[in-house]
């Protein structure tokens, strides 16, 4: 099977790390939780098949990310920092890049 879920920061940081409105600001904290919620996904058996932030952002600018995980190891990615850094980085476009990465959720 596979799953992609809707990763949100604002609700995985804990309050100390939220801004007011409920935003997080802070491309640390993002990596944080996007490190936790990958190793967490495989920890239950999933594999991390994509992870890209979500194009749709919160009136305030909120920012969300999608993680595409399967059952099967083959075609996984690596969970480091390079993947979870890609990711945030991106997210500072305007729109989405199709990608390796992105193209197995949006395409």
């Amino acid at each position: 099977g596979s799953l992609v879920a809707l990763i949100k920061p604002q609700f995985e940081a804990g309050k100390e790390n939220v801004g007011k409105g409920g935003i997080v600001r802070d491309s640390e904290i993002h990596k944080e939780v996007l490190h936790r919620i990958l190793h967490v996904a495989y920890d239950c058996g999933l594999y991390t098949h994509g992870l890209t932030f979500s194009p749709i952002k919160g009136m305030e600018g909120n920012i969300e990310f999608l993680g595409y995980f399967k059952k099967y190891e083959e075609g996984a990615l690596t969970i480091d920092d390079t993947l979870i850094d890609t990711s945030i980085e991106i997210k500072s476009t305007s729109s989405p890049i199709c990608s390796a990465v992105t193209v197995r959720i949006f395409c």
